[in-house]
């Protein structure tokens, strides 16, 4: 779900998602990272049974960006919680 914030004069939005932690690709593992792949820098670790958002910063107009989501198990990093329920 995205929540973008307008700001009048430039016509840049703030984007936040929250993500729903009950979709079927989530089963499985509990901590989960989200990658700006331009970038190649880690946004944030998030344990999939908190409610969580992420800030995604200010876009330009007609400005898209891609991030990856992935698993910490796979990707590497330091886990936020146990990955046991």
């Amino acid at each position: 779900m995205l929540h973008p914030i307008l700001s009048e004069e430039s016509g840049k939005r703030s984007v936040t998602i929250k993500l729903d932690s009950n979709y079927s690709d989530f089963s499985g593992f509990n901590n989960w990272s989200i990658y700006d792949l331009e970038k190649d820098t880690l946004i944030k670790t998030f344990d999939k049974r908190t409610i969580s958002t992420v800030n995604l910063g200010w876009y330009l107009p007609g400005e898209g960006k891609l991030y990856k989501i992935v698993t910490v198990m796979q990707e590497g990093g330091t886990p936020v919680m146990d990955e046991t329920d």
